[in-house]
């Protein structure tokens, strides 16, 4: 089977989704015997299993494609996508190409190009006065979130925006209450600032597979 990075997640996404549908199912079906209420973990469970059932018996509906389809021929990007990312396994990694930005996870891939990134911010959440979890929310133009994960240790979050604003220097950084706002009812004035922006600025960086103009790898592990 193909073990392209494109196909690699797909295989990757409804393995997971087999396994978790699966698990449920079964431990929800077993529990019955003690009461009903545990059936309800089932639900998930066969949700999950008929979302692998269509996504083995129609693979070109399966949600990476049609999350491609807005942006070409699906086929030209894949295979774009597959060159760009030799080589990288499918995890949940946040990987970095010339034109695109991809983020694996348990189900399957989130994909945009650098040209769609309209707005960043950091998100950390904390337990008392430590850092549990922390990730850059990254916000295409058509108002989808993308969310690129990092370490918790001090630094890597700020590292990880530094790096991905470097490749949209247009995008609109930061965040305020009055910014998501503006960009939930705003959204083209918000576009027509960004686009400002991008027509007056050129990217820094140099084309190359996850590699940036000082050599950088531009991969960012989530923990």
């Amino acid at each position: 089977m193909n073990t392209e990075f494109v196909q690699s997640h797909i295989k990757r996404g409804n393995r997971n989704l087999l396994v978790i549908g699966l698990l449920l199912t079964i431990v929800g079906s077993v529990l019955t015997a003690v009461s009903w209420f545990p059936a309800l973990i089932a639900v998930p469970g066969l949700f999950a299993l008929g979302a692998w059932v269509r996504r083995i018996v129609s693979p070109n509906t399966h949600p990476i494609y049609k999350q491609l389809e807005r942006y070409g021929d699906v086929q030209t990007i894949v295979q774009q996508l597959n060159r760009e990312f030799s080589g990288a396994k499918a995890s949940d990694v946040t990987n970095f190409g010339e034109k695109w930005l991809a983020q694996g996870d348990a189900y399957g891939l989130s994909i945009v190009p650098w040209t769609e990134i309209a707005w960043l911010h950091i998100y950390t959440k904390t337990q008392g006065a430590v850092r549990t979890s922390c990730y850059v929310r990254v916000w295409s133009r058509d108002g989808k979130q993308f969310v690129a994960p990092a370490g918790v240790r001090p630094g890597e979050v700020e590292q990880l925006f530094e790096d991905l604003r470097a490749r949209a220097p247009w995008a609109e950084v930061g965040y305020t209450a009055e910014l998501q706002q503006f960009w939930n009812k705003h959204r083209e004035d918000f576009l027509r600032r960004v686009d400002a922006r991008m027509s007056t600025r050129q990217t820094t960086f140099s084309p190359g597979n996850n590699v940036a103009s000082d050599g950088r790898s531009f991969s960012a592990q989530s923990r």
